[in-house]
């Protein structure tokens, strides 16, 4: 069991961060983005997905408006904060989408609210993510030379060219990806299946995550189970339309189903 950690923050900012406020809620969808990513990734999600879903994101330290603060470095520390704000889950029925290492950090948030008596999700979809049991890179990336780290995120296809050839732009970016990273390449979790169906996302051009990792996922649940791929690499959730129309069909079906 993760026990709250004292992170070295200035800040009281809670960890998850509502992005709207429905006149009526009757589900939640908790959202949690990538390595590096922040909570504006899923901005303008709520005018894409139903009415009546209140839609929050991880808020996590050493980006966006807590830049100036310390990133977590281990997925433990993480969880155990995050845990600290899980009474939102008795509220209403609620759903966890993650994207990459952002499904990681869903489904250990998901396992450790479970073991304390808090109720579980009623779907869980992970986005272009290997799952928890599947190792990362063969040798860690997080503490290479910055040229070499350079690489890795281009090989990531994940950070516009702009961004990278921006050297002082990326001295301020590299404490938190290296943070992020090192949280991901030392993370590896146990099979605990969740009660809930799992949807699995994924790009057909990613060339980290392919076919063959999405499809350990379904080890994770005793429920339904589905793989959608789409075009473009991992990053694809921003490639085109698709697969935040699927979601919306999803999540559209989920609440309709759900009682």
């Amino acid at each position: 069991m993760y026990k709250p950690q004292m992170h070295n923050s200035t800040s009281v900012q809670k960890l998850l961060l509502p992005i709207n406020k429905p006149s009526t809620v009757r589900y939640k969808m908790i959202c949690f983005p990538c390595a590096g990513g922040n909570a504006s990734m899923f901005q303008d999600w709520p005018n894409k997905l139903p009415d009546e879903l209140e839609v929050l994101a991880l808020n996590a330290p050493g980006r966006a408006s807590r830049f100036l603060e310390e990133a977590y470095t281990s997925m433990e520390s993480l969880v155990a904060d995050l845990i600290c704000e899980a009474s939102i889950l008795r509220h209403n029925p609620y759903i966890l989408y993650g994207h990459s290492l952002g499904a990681r950090v869903a489904y250990e948030f998901a396992k450790q609210a479970i073991a304390l008596g808090y109720p579980g999700p009623i779907h869980f979809i992970a986005s272009g993510s290997r799952s928890p049991d599947t190792p990362c890179f063969s040798t860690p990336t997080y503490n290479l030379p910055i040229d070499k780290f350079l690489d890795t995120l281009r090989y990531m296809q994940g950070t516009p060219q702009e961004i990278l050839d921006n050297d002082e732009f990326m001295q301020l970016l590299l404490p938190t990806l290296r943070a992020d990273f090192q949280m991901a390449e030392k993370y590896i979790g146990e099979v605990s299946q969740l009660l809930c169906p799992i949807s699995v996302y994924g790009g057909k051009e990613d060339p980290n995550i392919g076919l063959d990792k999405l499809k350990h996922w379904e080890n994770y649940t005793c429920s339904g189970f589905e793989i959608s791929m789409f075009d473009g690499g991992h990053f694809f959730i921003n490639d085109n339309p698709k697969p935040l129309q699927s979601l919306h069909r999803l999540v559209q079906k989920i609440m309709n189903d759900y009682p």
